[in-house]
């Protein structure tokens, strides 16, 4: 450090490290400070020490103040920016309080007009039964079970669907309400009866008079809703084939949905006792550490919208009767034989037509089951249906593992000629169902649709005979060459009747069969009339032939060819 005197003052003169470390700052920092006048320089190059401690000081003092105001300053501006922020989210607020009283006044609005359109029958979004039973006199309310049946209607499991073409509707899931009616059908026919009647329906040709504000128009969807309920609870007489599909009813699915159908194939048997023997005296076997997969699968019916109406040469029927018909029992009469009997049709044709297509056909040779028509040739060797054929058909079915129903029996379809031949080999032996056929059959058949004990439904059945349950229809297998289930074969004419195991064919359902009306009326002169429903079939186990999926089908189904007049 070099020290000096001068006239003017006493410096002290020191270089960069000097002062660097006197202000406990580097070096590079002391020069810093020179360049900004801060730390003073003398005429020599050195720095005047107590000068520019002087200057150092002053300068730290005034940064520490800026920086002061700097953090002030800061601190003001995010203040500000919070109540700028906490202002903009108040008046969020209130615009959306704005809005929910907006929302909260139109649905009321909205909830006044659809009860305003209830009244008048009327709606604009979704398809519901319109049904007036809050302003109207007593007299057209309804009562007693059918007031039953709409309490359980307003409770049933309700979801909106679209149609092909866009538009909505509401189905609800119908098990309580096909309940109730197969309980209470002819009190509920009766209290329905009543209600029209109020209504300006089923007068017959006389003049009506009413005074309410419900009008003939109005009540038509219930009407018309209760309707489908008692027909989908209405024995199909002619019709047998609905009986043996296995449905799965799932009424949330819609057009264009699957549902999905579980089956099962057997496991490999074993070949020898020894292939399940675990343990014997003086030997162990550990358990195998692999395992064998079960052979299941789904199959998947996909659901389409099925009716009445499709073109001019199917169109929908025109109902007048709904006023002139003088009572439910002939509507319902009138409905069975217009309407519903087109639907059955329809539906014994889905199901026996996934049957056709099994390849396995066999005939009467002898009383023998054999697969070539060529073999029913010479005299005596019958190929008609009879009681030792019967017999013959059983084993056979037997050795071709085709799993039977419960009490290891089969089912037979056959045609009405083919059991008048049965009934003849019979003779004596033959015997109508017993109740206690009827009561088995309503255990395991169709449980979805059939009730266990619920006999009356079952369409068709003519006994147990050689551990067949027998089925009639005279809807296959009937009338000349050409007619469905009528060929010729190696020049002879035969007549094909169904034996079948259990779970041949799927059946999903979305919608379950309805009645629908037009809204246009003619003027009030005329309700053109639809049934509709949205359902699926699909093939489970009919013919394993030439099948290559994962889980093939099984042979289940087989053609029973016979002639019509013995060999």
């Amino acid at each position: 450090m070099k020290t000096s005197a001068s006239q003017a003052d006493n410096r002290i003169e020191v270089g960069p490290d000097v002062l660097a470390f006197a202000l406990g700052i580097s070096s590079r920092q002391v020069q810093n400070l020179a360049e900004k006048g801060i730390a003073k320089r003398t005429e020599s190059g050195a720095y005047d020490l107590i000068e520019s401690v002087r200057g150092y000081v002053s300068f730290s003092k005034s940064d520490r103040k800026a920086k002061a105001g700097t953090y002030e300053a800061a601190k003001l501006a995010e203040k500000q920016a919070k109540a700028e922020l906490e202002a903009a989210l108040q008046k969020e607020r209130a615009e959306k309080d704005a809005l929910k009283s907006q929302l909260d006044t139109a649905r009321l609005a909205e909830k006044v007009l659809n009860d305003i359109g209830r009244m008048q029958g009327k709606t604009e979004n979704v398809s519901v039964p319109n049904v007036n039973r809050v302003i109207t006199s007593k007299a057209d309310a309804p009562q007693g079970a059918l007031k039953d049946w709409f309490n359980i209607f307003d409770d049933c499991s309700k979801v909106i669907k679209v149609r092909a073409n866009g538009s909505q509707y509401v189905t609800q899931d119908n098990r309580q309400l096909n309940q109730f009616v197969k309980e209470n059908k002819a009190a509920v026919i009766k209290d329905l009866e009543s209600w029209a009647k109020a209504n300006g329906m089923l007068r017959g040709s006389s003049t009506i008079s009413k005074d309410s504000a419900t009008v003939g128009g109005d009540i038509q969807g219930g009407f018309l809703s209760v309707l489908s309920s008692i027909m989908r609870t209405n024995n199909r007489q002619g019709f047998i084939f609905w009986q043996f599909a296995n449905t799965v009813i799932d009424f949330g699915k819609g057009l264009g949905d699957n549902i999905k159908i579980p089956r099962a194939a057997y496991l490999p048997a074993p070949n020898a006792p020894e292939d399940r023997l675990l343990s014997s005296a003086g030997a162990y076997t550990r358990i195998d550490s692999g395992n064998q997969n079960l052979s299941t699968g789904v199959v998947t019916a996909q659901l389409s919208e099925w009716g009445l109406g499709r073109n001019s040469q199917y169109p929908p029927v025109t109902l007048v009767s709904f006023v002139t018909a003088y009572s439910m029992i002939e509507l319902l009469s009138i409905l069975n034989r217009n309407l519903m009997r087109d639907y059955y049709a329809w539906e014994d044709l889905q199901i026996r037509s996934l049957w056709t297509g099994t390849t396995r056909v066999v005939y009467n040779d002898k009383n023998a089951v054999t697969t070539s028509i060529s073999d029913v040739a010479t005299t005596g060797d019958d190929g008609t249906l009879s009681r030792k054929f019967l017999a013959s058909l059983y084993g056979y079915m037997k050795e071709q593992q085709i799993p039977p129903f419960a009490g290891n029996k089969y089912g037979l379809v056959v045609n009405s000629t083919a059991l008048t031949q049965l009934k003849i080999s019979y003779d004596t032996l033959w015997h109508a169902a017993t109740p206690g056929e009827l009561q088995a059959l309503t255990e395991f058949l169709n449980p979805v649709l059939i009730s266990p004990g619920e006999t009356d439904k079952l369409t068709g059945y003519c006994g147990d005979f050689e551990n067949f349950m027998i089925f009639e229809t005279n809807a296959y297998g009937v009338g000349g060459s050409g007619a469905p289930g009528v060929q010729t074969e190696s020049s002879k004419v035969t007549h094909t009747s169904f034996a079948f195991g259990a779970d041949t064919i799927g059946r999903g359902i979305g919608t379950e069969m309805e009645v629908r009306f037009d809204d246009d009326t003619d003027f009030g002169r005329a309700t053109r009339t639809i049934w509709r429903s949205e359902e699926g079939f699909v093939q489970m186990d009919v013919d394993g032939a030439g099948d290559s999926s994962a889980v093939p089908q099984q042979l289940r189904v087989i053609k029973v060819n016979t002639l019509k007049t013995a060999i």
